[in-house]
């Protein structure tokens, strides 16, 4: 469940995105319980598109307004519907979440993505994972979160 604390900065985040016309996605915490792994977060994750806008007015804005930007990749993201606080935001695809899960490698990420993976295996596209983490040094972390999912050693990347 998202707290109140949270829900409004998701509120006034979002909003801020939609008054300056920046696409924008929710990932982490959020985004993860709309790929059915919901868990609680103490943050609000937002990737926000800044093709032809400027970079320091962008900071400048979302700083004024008490949000802290982080990265700004590009990413394919699924309407999801928040009930519980009203809201419809977008959020990054669950492969697009497992990947950035596999980057940050820490164990509450590689336990999400194990999570991920049960949760949504029959619907992963697994050749848009396997192009990517041929791509990077994701592949070791991708075979030991996988084996959670997959315990009889298939690997549906491979």
């Amino acid at each position: 469940m998202i707290g109140e604390t949270l829900a409004r900065t998701l509120h006034e985040t979002w909003a801020a995105t939609r008054e300056l016309n920046l696409p924008a996605a929710v990932m982490g915490g959020i985004a993860l319980s709309a790929s059915l792994h919901p868990r609680n977060t103490r943050e609000v994750d937002l990737l926000i598109g800044i093709d032809g806008t400027d970079p320091d007015s962008l900071l400048a804005e979302l700083e004024r307004r008490h949000d802290r930007p982080i990265r700004t990749p590009a990413l394919t993201t699924v309407g999801v519907d928040c009930p519980e606080i009203q809201l419809h935001v977008e959020a990054v695809t669950c492969e697009d979440l497992i990947l950035f899960k596999l980057l940050a490698g820490r164990r509450i990420d590689e336990a999400d993505v194990g999570a991920l993976i049960l949760a949504n295996r029959d619907h992963i596209d697994y050749k848009y994972l396997r192009t990517w983490l041929s791509q990077n040094a994701r592949v070791g972390r991708w075979g030991m979160c996988r084996r959670l999912a997959f315990p009889d050693g298939h690997d549906p990347v491979a």
